[in-house]
């Protein structure tokens, strides 16, 4: 959580603010691993306190992080697996998208928070499927 918060803080205080999808793919692990209550704690923790910290309290970090909590607690009743992985975080950049363009974002801004997640989570999602396979092959040896 320490991590996925630091990250947060250092990628929200430059100018050109990077997001990477570190805490939309781990709260949804957190979900399926822990409870969701342990999935919304960490979304406070390491996403939105970051993003306070750095000042970066705008509208769409006011309606994104609600809508990620719903997310989040929706998914632990969902089940894990790829899919459904990579549908949530088609569902929440794409709203991503949708409020930055309401609230008057740049495209390279709109970029930088919607694809680039978007992409990471596909592949974060991707390979976390493959360890874990992995890790239940050596287990079953």
């Amino acid at each position: 959580m320490l991590f996925a918060g630091v990250l947060e803080y250092v990628t929200n205080n430059k100018q050109v603010k990077i997001n990477l999808g570190h805490v939309f793919f781990l709260s949804l692990v957190m979900a399926q691993l822990e409870k969701s209550y342990a999935a919304i704690l960490f979304v406070i923790f390491a996403g939105f306190l970051p993003q306070v910290m750095v000042g970066n309290l705008d509208l769409k970090t006011l309606v994104m992080y609600p809508i990620l909590i719903l997310i989040v607690s929706v998914s632990g009743f969902l089940g894990w697996n790829t899919i459904v992985g990579i549908f949530l975080a088609m569902i929440f950049y794409g709203i991503t998208f949708l409020v930055g363009k309401f609230a008057g974002e740049t495209i390279p801004e709109m970029l930088t928070e919607t694809l680039l997640p978007l992409f990471m989570n596909i592949v974060y999602f991707v390979s976390f499927v493959q360890v874990k396979n992995l890790i239940g092959l050596v287990i079953g040896a």
